[in-house]
């Protein structure tokens, strides 16, 4: 991490290793005393630790550990700590190093886990540039770094709490689709009509695109959500010229004349519809006014997806609309044709 760009303030979570004095128990010599580990370890523990028999009270203060253990002269020399007696079941006293010997060397001062399971934490600060950019660097190297057996990494901090909005923002969309779809399919009464009209949400996705690339926009969990709205946003365009569309055929316009009236008659309404909603948000895109910056990016994504989608709708919906409709006739004569000729 030290050598990629946009990374300060590197640091791990390993603390110095403290000095500490070690009990090895001799499991073997300690069975001839019918003394058992949990037995050793807990007289030890208790003449250097200490522990915390009972509480002593004063009226009218807090309550304060009476805590029984060795004197400081006692359990600072080693050698006196392998006379320390531990009491056998067998009722005789037995020294410390009968049963275990004492060793001087240091351990982890501080050991952290994480779902019963210890882990060092490398955290990371980030300066002019993008969290997934530096993300997916960093991947790329752990890629070729070799780990010991029974090790393994996980990216944490804000890039785990980022892959999760990711998720939860792409159920969203997905669920968004899905009910835009059904009020459609429901208003229509028809399956094929919603279906062309959701072409243009990806129409949508060409104007977002380019306007992020245009204005250097990362990708982020703000300009999600506006591509959700567009969902919601795009649609009104393909609604009002299909609706138009539909109302000429029942006046008896065949498909082509219907659709080119719709097209020129629906055409200022559209544009009008999609202008108003795209001036007002040109000045929360430009992030005029303070505390402003965060929303930009969801300004700036409804107003390239609702373009688009704007100018490409009057030609691309028209176009799969006839294309829907010739393919529906064609299909209509095939299952008429064997009906005629058993007559």
């Amino acid at each position: 991490m030290m050598g990629i760009p946009g990374l300060f303030g590197i640091k791990n979570s390993v603390v110095e290793e403290a000095p500490e004095s070690k009990i090895y128990i001799q499991r073997d010599k300690a069975a001839l005393y019918n003394l058992s580990v949990d037995d050793i370890s807990r007289t030890a523990k208790v003449a250097i630790k200490g522990s915390a028999e009972t509480k002593f009270k004063e009226p009218g203060k807090d309550e304060v550990d009476i805590r029984v253990r060795l004197r400081p002269e006692d359990r600072k020399n080693i050698t006196d700590l392998r006379q320390l007696f531990i009491h056998s079941p067998l009722e005789i006293q037995v020294p410390l190093n009968e049963v275990a010997y004492i060793g001087v060397g240091v351990g982890p001062s501080e050991i952290k886990r994480k779902d019963r399971q210890r882990f060092v934490m490398v955290t990371a600060n980030i300066y002019k540039r993008g969290l997934s950019e530096v993300v997916n660097e960093i991947n790329t190297r752990l890629e070729k770094y070799p780990l010991p057996e029974d090790y393994f990494i996980n990216m944490g901090g804000e890039s785990e709490q980022m892959a999760e909005s990711y998720r939860s923002l792409a159920f969203a969309l997905i669920l968004a689709v899905l009910l835009v779809y059904m009020i459609m399919a429901a208003q229509f009464e028809s399956l094929i009509q919603p279906f062309i009209i959701m072409f243009t949400v990806p129409l949508s996705l060409i104007g977002v695109m380019w306007i992020l690339f245009l204005t250097n926009t990362a990708i982020s969990i703000v300009v999600i959500i506006g591509m959700i709205m567009l969902i919601g946003i795009v649609v009104s365009n393909g609604i009002i010229l299909i609706d138009y569309t539909n109302l000429l055929r029942e006046r008896g316009a065949d498909p082509q004349d219907a659709v080119i009236r719709a097209s020129r008659i629906r055409l200022r309404p559209i544009l009008m519809t999609a202008l108003s909603t795209i001036m007002a948000l040109v000045p929360l895109g430009m992030a005029l006014g303070a505390g402003v910056e965060l929303m930009a990016p969801l300004a700036i994504t409804v107003i390239g997806g609702l373009a688009s989608s704007t100018f490409l709708t009057l030609i691309v919906i028209p176009t799969i609309y006839l294309g829907v409709e010739r393919a529906t006739q064609k299909i209509k004569i095939l299952f008429q044709r064997p009906a005629a000729e058993e007559i």
